[in-house]
């Protein structure tokens, strides 16, 4: 029986999270680095066992959803780590992996998520009545890769962004093309007949908290993004101060008055300077967390909107002021401190 081989678990985990050990903790259960599928990549925790080949088992992986497998040499091979397979020995391999635990300084957390398609029968528009009365423009229809669908009777009347990250389709968000008036007024009829309420708002079922709508808008140019939380507050941004046009300054979506330690990442690691967040009037408290949360990280800016207002209901004077009257961490505390 081959000797038992000391297994630095720490080192392996970093390079397969979100990583940890199976309900009878004789393995990790981490993200599979082939087919990125999560929960079914198993790699054999420290044992005294045996494969078939009479090998020690520990280190030997497989993924139960496509099927790769093999020992420890070719999942080092695959995360980037084959410079350390100088050795038929795989307890030579795991002792260099221990030495170098700080000097990998793999992240802790976990920034992946899944993807949607688009809806069913999703096509391209380059014009589309409701967002004309919005003014929107013929370029904001390729950024935000506008479309709807007439397949299914549900979308029929609702127009679709497509979320992109990395050039891929990842989510979508729709609103509907009637007014609230009208929404309240269908939805109360529903409420009668036990029928299914009309959303004004729909979006994919993905976790949209690590998704940003803008991401792909940010270039190595980019010095200033603004944060808002809908992606019609992001139109009306982009659209008053022309941020199409302008690769230095651009506007990102957070999918509501929340922006997770992921999209903070996100727009963080694209070189940007300057992050401004200028969420609707009434996130007094959540715009004053974010900044005491991440202001050592970054060069931030907090702003709001006067009477809880947002940026598709003000003036491009009362935007602009907004966005010169941007104030630092410790600077909008005492300024909006008496307003909690």
């Amino acid at each position: 029986m081959k000797a038992k081989i000391k297994f630095p678990e720490s080192d392996v985990k970093s390079g397969l999270m979100p990583c940890k050990p199976n309900g009878s903790g004789s393995h990790l259960l981490g993200k599979c680095p082939w087919c990125s599928k999560q929960d079914h990549f198993y790699v054999q925790r420290s044992t005294d066992k045996v494969d078939k080949k009479g090998n020690n088992a520990t280190g030997n992986f497989t993924c139960k959803k496509c099927g790769e497998g093999g020992r420890i040499k070719k999942l080092l091979w695959k995360l980037g780590l084959q410079h350390l397979i100088t050795t038929k020995s795989s307890g030579n391999i795991f002792e260099k992996l221990g030495k170098i635990e700080k000097r990998l300084k793999k992240k802790d957390f976990d920034d992946s998520f899944s993807s949607a398609e688009p809806p069913y029968g999703y096509k391209r528009v380059k014009h589309h009545w409701y967002l004309e009365q919005r003014g929107i423009t013929k370029e904001q229809y390729e950024i935000y890769n506008v479309g709807t669908t007439k397949i299914m009777s549900k979308w029929k009347d609702y127009i679709f962004f497509i979320v992109r990250d990395e050039g891929k389709d990842v989510a979508w968000v729709a609103r509907h093309t009637a007014d609230r008036d009208w929404i309240n007024e269908e939805n109360a009829k529903r409420t009668e007949q036990g029928k299914r309420k009309l959303l004004r708002y729909e979006n994919s079922t993905n976790d949209l908290s690590k998704l940003l709508l803008g991401y792909d808008e940010i270039t190595e140019n980019t010095v200033t993004v603004i944060a808002v939380e809908g992606a019609f507050s992001k139109v009306a941004v982009d659209k008053k101060l022309k941020l199409y046009n302008n690769e230095k300054i651009k506007c990102v979506c957070t999918f509501g008055k929340s922006l997770s330690p992921t999209q903070f990442r996100k727009i963080k690691g694209k070189g940007v300077q300057k992050l401004i967040i200028m969420y609707d009037g009434d996130a007094l408290g959540d715009i004053k967390k974010y900044l005491e949360d991440y202001s050592s990280k970054i060069d931030l800016y907090g702003t709001r909107l006067p009477d809880d207002k947002d940026p598709d209901d003000v003036s491009l004077k009362v935007l602009l002021e907004a966005i010169r009257n941007k104030k630092r961490p410790l600077d909008y505390k005492m300024t909006e401190l008496g307003r909690l």
